[in-house]
């Protein structure tokens, strides 16, 4: 299948991938081998916001919470098996635990938004009872070596997680550590390797391994400033020719529709963009006598601008969230035309619309 995959791609005049093999046959060419991605002349990037994070995950090494949580469960277990009185595995275990959970709850306070992120320097003294908590494991792993078969690969992933907490816990102003977050549950310290950076980046952005002598960056989300300075200078595009940005036609396809972005609302990674956006809706949905669909990325996102709406929003209007309430209802309420009903915003994620 793959072979056949390969041939294919070799003959066609256009192939079209994901971001992540593109990264797999970057990876393979510095080894010397290919992916099966043939070259070209002309490469185009859609999502082309994304190569920023991608440059970050290129070559780095990840500690990630589910990851961590479960290396304590497997250090407790040690208590159940051969090496039992080798050393107080269960309170180690405990130790790490509350090191994780102290962690991440404080990182739930200070966080402002999703995604990946510079590491928030307040936290170094709870990253730093996270390592030695690794420390202590790490030693009681080795002085038991040998009555155990599990203990030296629990020692190698002791090693791993210890190596990305110590660009956590680098002096101030080294720029050796990202935090990758979703939730409390779910989230990741990242630690750049020696070659992610720029020459490496520009590499990504460009298909320079493949001789491309065009690229393009198309993106919905690349901003309104117009050298796009974040995205090329984030990408090692110094030196390229200027970016022109292009705007869409105000009139749709279709009669009475159109788009509009307000002036003044920050952008969607920046603090408050959310709250902000929640306001003016407040202020368009009575405008429109009826029922408005509020779609945004994620669900936790859905869940933020519900909450607020809910606060803003005239007292005779209902706020339904999809994923609360049931699908079937939002949809319900949506599509009726009972004159004695509530006027609603239904808040959604892009799985309801799909």
């Amino acid at each position: 299948h793959v072979e056949r995959a390969r041939r294919r791609a070799g003959e066609a005049d256009v192939v079209v991938i994901n971001h992540a093999l593109w990264l797999g046959e970057l990876r393979a060419k510095r080894q010397g081998r290919s992916a099966g991605v043939p070259g070209a002349s002309a490469v185009v990037f859609d999502e082309a916001h994304a190569l920023r994070d991608q440059v970050q995950q290129w070559h780095t090494t990840r500690a990630e919470a589910p990851a961590l949580a479960r290396f304590w469960r497997d250090v407790e277990e040690l208590a159940q098996g051969p090496a039992r009185g080798a050393a107080p595995w269960a309170a180690l275990a405990l130790q790490g635990r509350r090191a994780l959970r102290s962690l991440a709850l404080a990182l739930q306070t200070d966080l402002a938004r999703e995604g990946l992120q510079p590491w928030p320097p307040m936290n170094a003294a709870l990253a730093r009872d996270l390592g030695f908590a690794l420390q202590g494991v790490h030693q009681a792993l080795r002085a038991a070596q040998g009555s155990d078969v599990r203990l030296a690969a629990l020692g190698e992933r002791a090693v791993r997680f210890a190596s990305v907490l110590q660009g956590v816990l680098a002096p101030a102003g080294d720029d050796s550590a990202w935090l990758d977050w979703r939730d409390a549950a779910h989230w990741a310290l990242v630690r750049p390797g020696a070659d992610a950076g720029p020459a490496a980046a520009h590499e990504l952005a460009t298909g320079a391994a493949w001789g491309a002598r065009s690229v393009v960056h198309t993106s919905a989300t690349l901003g309104d400033e117009p050298g796009l300075r974040w995205h090329r200078d984030a990408l090692g595009l110094h030196a390229a020719a200027p970016v022109r940005v292009l705007a869409a036609e105000e009139a749709a396809p279709w009669p009475g529709a159109a788009w509009h972005v307000p002036r003044g609302l920050p952008e969607p990674a920046e603090p408050g963009h959310g709250e902000a956006l929640a306001r003016c809706i407040a202020a368009w949905a009575p405008q429109l006598d009826g029922h408005a669909l509020v779609l945004t990325t994620t669900r936790r996102a859905a869940q933020r601008m519900a909450l607020v709406l809910a606060q803003t929003m005239p007292t005779q209007w209902r706020v339904l969230h999809a994923s609360e309430e049931g699908h079937r209802r939002a949809w319900a309420a949506l599509r009726s035309e009972d004159p004695r009903r509530s006027p609603t915003v239904v808040v959604a994620s892009g799985a309801f619309w799909r």
